[in-house]
């Protein structure tokens, strides 16, 4: 997965500063909301989809640069709870397959 260097990153909060890259974000967000409906719909192409993915994607390294440690603590739980739902949901699926 390609991620934003530091450097780059470190440029864009210099630049534009956080609260501008949080209305960014919502900016970014929004258009990609936007792109997923009309994809549905079948009214622009995947790429296009794509396209307005990679802006959130930026975005997200963007904000996560405002404070990585936060972030990434964050992260870390997020994917434990997925984890932990997915076991149970497989566990679930087996008990059911042998009952």
């Amino acid at each position: 997965m390609i991620t934003l260097c530091d450097e780059l990153l470190d440029a864009l909060s210099r630049k534009y500063g956080n609260d501008e890259q949080l209305i960014a974000a919502t900016g970014e967000c929004g258009e990609f909301i936007a792109s997923v409906q009309n994809y549905r719909r079948g009214k622009e192409p995947l790429e296009r989809l794509m396209g307005e993915a990679v802006d959130v994607y930026f975005m997200m390294q963007q904000i996560r640069s405002i404070n990585p440690t936060i972030f990434d603590e964050l992260c870390l739980t997020k994917v434990t709870k997925v984890m932990q739902r997915l076991h149970e949901v497989w566990e679930k699926d087996l008990i059911e397959k042998i009952g």
